[in-house]
């Protein structure tokens, strides 16, 4: 398991021992197979591991694409043109290149393909695990950013021609962002943290007493791990930041809404309070004020 944890390390930075499309193979071999799909479906934590390494190979397949395209179109463009000066009559793409880009189209399609095969099979391991804030912690530590990274690189229309040029279909994609928002919202929303976010959004003069000094570990605070991976710089090209702050924002604000925008045994206007209070935290990640004049979220939840 770890070996081939090693190998997709190893693809997503370009650095290959071994070619991707074996240790594609390898993958997809393992997962269609219950006996050995078992090495990473009885360990979460190698489950983990794998859609992590799985996001940032597929991440980096679009983003190369779109850094090397320009220079690819230019090049086949010049080619080309001196072809058709040579000669007139012949207009096709040569052989040559085209054959290139057939074999990158495959190979990239075969990195999504197995990729959504992943993500079902990750997201049965993650609804049979028993404790959530085991799930919460692990997941926000190591797949949170990952997979808003490639869920933002599918969807924004930026990288519309990147998607074109890997052949990457429609409803791949559309399969792709339904089982990332799927194992997102499970794993970062579930039934049994309605009481975890509630106290940290509606903390009590009582909670505050009790768990002021706080030991060690403490209670879980959601909310406080949400925002540090907002926050958070280096996972991404600069430039792909802000817009991906915005989308993730949105994105955790919908899947809190829809979670616990109603609740049994609380009433509405609690839980509209409780979503409002959330969004309240949510804003000040995107830096919206001017320097010097932003607002703290305690004082904004006081207004």
């Amino acid at each position: 398991a770890q070996l081939l944890l090693d190998h997709l390390q190893e693809c997503a930075h370009d650095r290959l021992s071994v070619s991707v499309s074996t240790v594609m193979s390898v993958c997809r071999g393992i997962l269609s197979s219950p006996a050995l799909s078992s090495v990473f479906t009885t360990k979460y934590e190698l489950m983990v591991s794998l859609l992590g390494r799985f996001c940032l190979l597929a991440s980096h397949e679009i983003q190369k694409l779109r850094t090397v395209q320009v220079t690819k179109s230019r090049t086949c463009r010049a080619e080309l043109m001196e072809r058709l000066q040579i000669e007139p009559e012949s207009q096709s793409v040569p052989p040559g290149i085209k054959a290139n880009h057939s074999k990158i189209n495959h190979l990239s399609n075969n990195v999504f393909e197995v990729l959504l095969q992943v993500l079902s099979c990750y997201s049965s391991v993650q609804h049979q695990q028993a404790n959530p804030n085991r799930v919460f912690t692990l997941f926000t530590n190591q797949l949170i950013q990952p997979l808003m990274l490639l869920r933002y690189l599918l969807t924004s229309q930026d990288f519309t021609a990147s998607h074109s040029h890997l052949q990457l279909r429609l409803q791949l994609r559309r399969d792709l962002r339904s089982k990332i928002d799927s194992v997102l919202q499970s794993a970062l929303f579930p039934s049994e943290h309605f009481p975890s976010y509630k106290a940290e959004l509606f903390p009590s003069k009582e909670d505050s007493v009790k768990h002021g000094s706080g030991g060690s570990k403490g209670p879980l605070k959601p909310v406080s791990a949400l925002l540090s991976k907002l926050k958070a710089t280096g996972y991404c090209e600069q430039s792909l930041l802000y817009p991906l702050k915005c989308e993730a924002s949105s994105l955790l604000f919908s899947f809190f809404l829809e979670s616990y925008g109603k609740w049994k045994g609380e009433s509405e206007e609690e839980c509209k309070m409780l979503c409002f209070y959330f969004l309240v935290r949510l804003v000040p990640t995107l830096d919206l004020y001017p320097e010097g004049s932003s607002v703290e979220p305690n004082k904004a939840e006081q207004r």
